[in-house]
């Protein structure tokens, strides 16, 4: 994981958390999308802005504000399997009320 909270932009009553997405559209918010929207993999967004857009109405249905989303992909290989990291990090930035209801998502807070 390459970015601290020293390259992500600090914004006071709020809090950077970050998880590392699996690969195969295995992910909540991916899934959720394919389930309210009848998808198939092909059908799922492939534009930043688009699934920036998803995750952030995924979690606000959860009561859970994104305020920005930034995502850093790694200079290492990842293995195939759809258990296996997609290859980036996604970073949210939450409000601090709801740091421990993003954190109960399986996201960590950024150091």
């Amino acid at each position: 994981k390459a970015p601290t909270s020293n390259s992500l932009p600090d914004q006071p009553g709020a809090t950077w958390v970050s998880i590392d997405p699996i690969q195969c559209l295995g992910n909540p918010w991916e899934q959720d999308w394919l389930r309210r929207n009848n998808g198939t993999w092909g059908d799922y967004p492939q534009e930043w802005e688009a699934q920036r857009a998803i995750i952030t109405d995924y979690y606000a249905r959860l009561g859970i504000r994104v305020l920005a989303a930034r995502r850093d992909w790694w200079d290492r290989p990842v293995c195939e399997a759809c258990s296996c990291p997609a290859g980036y990090t996604l970073y949210l930035l939450v409000p601090d009320e709801d740091v421990a209801d993003i954190v109960a998502q399986e996201f960590e807070v950024v150091p």
